[in-house]
């Protein structure tokens, strides 16, 4: 079974566990990283490993629900500091431009969570535990949104958002030099707007 830390310097070894995962995932890969090697790199022994991890899948999660708590976080808290009275264009630029530089924060990692998603129902699995909320967000952004909205299913509509607005954010990120973003979050601002509006 393992142990939840509650003394200092156990909470800062099982984030130094985290962190090293996070390194060695991202730049080798979920299934070219090993347990005893992510326990090399925190400077821990492969037993206090396991004290804390059951397996290399339970802490792949942990640092994915790690990955969504920052993104929705960040974004949530963003989106409710915006005035009610910001212009439609502007909201939906803010939401992209929030999503898109989200992406950036541990971005090989992020790149590793889609990748295993797309292969595996179970790391598929793992990632829509915590992506569950993200369409919140575009719901948000939905009803701060003025009158004339052509959709009649708000929910269906902010899944339809996240799922477009983050095909290309994963290959505006991942694959980009950033160089293209501002342009990026204008054109789908402009998406967005024409599916939501007559």
């Amino acid at each position: 079974m393992t142990r939840t830390p509650t003394q200092k310097r156990s909470i800062e070894k099982k984030q130094r566990i985290k962190d090293a995962a996070f390194e060695l995932m991202a730049q080798n890969g979920y299934h070219n990283t090993s347990s005893n090697e992510i326990a090399k790199k925190a400077d821990v022994s492969i037993g206090t490993f396991y004290s804390y991890f059951k397996d290399k899948k339970e802490l792949y999660a942990e640092l994915v629900g790690d990955i969504y708590s920052y993104v929705i976080n960040e974004t949530s808290s963003a989106m409710n500091n915006i005035p009610d009275d910001t212009d439609d264009r502007a909201l939906a630029e803010l939401a992209i431009a929030m999503l898109l530089k989200s992406h950036y924060y541990r971005k090989d990692f992020q790149k590793e969570i889609a990748s295993l998603s797309c292969q595996s129902e179970e790391f598929r699995a793992i990632e829509d535990q915590y992506k569950s909320h993200v369409p919140d967000f575009f719901l948000g952004m939905i009803e701060k949104c003025g009158t004339g909205l052509r959709i009649k299913d708000v929910d269906l509509a902010a899944r339809i958002i996240l799922t477009t607005v983050e095909s290309v954010i994963h290959e505006t990120v991942f694959n980009g030099d950033g160089s293209q973003d501002d342009k990026v979050v204008k054109e789908l601002a402009d998406l967005v707007l024409r599916y939501l509006f007559d």
